[in-house]
């Protein structure tokens, strides 16, 4: 039997080919993004067009 996907589908399929232009577009404009401090370029990023 098959899995359903639901929710990511989109996002995950574009990770997989490495499109990480497509697996951005699929969250919204105001996402945030948050990693420890302890990491390069770590805290709390705003919007998907911050990298």
């Amino acid at each position: 039997m098959g899995r359903e996907r639901r929710g990511g589908g989109a996002a995950y399929e574009a990770f997989r080919r490495g499109d990480l232009e497509g697996v951005a577009k699929q969250f919204a404009d105001n996402v945030e993004w948050e990693s420890p401090d302890t990491l390069p370029n770590g805290g709390v990023t705003r919007g998907r067009d911050r990298g």
